[in-house]
């Protein structure tokens, strides 16, 4: 655990240090909500719309943390130094994936904030909502910290990141859509389908954790 704490306030000392790429990420999440809100704002079940844009908005976020995290070590010549670091590749990997998920939940949270904001007639459940956050958010950081160690070697990082993060994130998505429409719908989904989501999200994180980790021993 001393070694995951070290390397969790090393992680996040770094990404709170660039306070450029911290404003466009909080920024981006404000202005995708926006834009959320007024595409919601002609369609017929708001509650609809705003679902289908933050679930796009979720793999996005994927993709920008996959580009924060390993691959950006790799970028700029510390990877290899991480790698030589009396540190177990499966704890670099997790500490990647913890604060991933952190940076994906705050956003999914401002991006949610915002749209409920400025779209009429959308009054949603946040008990539940927060709920799918936290599962979507732990997911998201486990997937864009696998592919990202996965091709922080690679030369096509471009469309590679892309294609793996879609390819990984498109199962997990579809079963998540149903609770978040009734969430923003302002009711309760089953508890049965928020658990069986945060299961699986666990569940897929910490194989990818543990199958990442092999790749930087």
């Amino acid at each position: 655990m001393r070694e995951l704490k070290a390397l969790l306030r090393k992680d996040l000392t770094t990404e709170l240090r660039d306070k450029g790429d911290l404003i466009v990420k909080l920024s981006f999440a404000v202005a995708a909500g926006v834009v959320a809100s007024a595409a919601a704002a002609y369609a017929e079940e708001p509650a609809m719309a705003v679902a289908g844009a933050l679930i796009i908005f979720t793999v996005m976020t994927g993709l920008f943390e996959a580009y924060s995290s390993f691959i950006r070590e790799a970028l700029t010549g510390t990877l290899d130094g991480l790698r030589a670091a009396p540190v177990e590749g499966w704890l670099l990997l997790a500490s990647k994936a913890l604060v991933s998920s952190l940076w994906v939940w705050l956003e999914l949270i401002i991006f949610a904030a915002t749209a409920a904001i400025f779209t009429l007639g959308l009054n949603p459940s946040w008990p539940p909502l927060l709920a799918w956050t936290v599962g979507e958010a732990v997911f998201m950081g486990g997937i864009s910290s696998f592919v990202s160690a996965s091709l922080s070697y690679g030369e096509a990082r471009a469309g590679g990141v892309a294609l793996l993060v879609l390819s990984l994130s498109i199962p997990f998505l579809r079963v998540s859509v149903d609770p978040l429409i009734v969430s923003l719908s302002g009711t309760y989904p089953s508890p049965g389908g928020l658990a069986s989501m945060s299961i699986a999200a666990l569940g897929f994180t910490a194989f990818t954790v543990v199958l990442g980790g092999l790749t930087l021993e």
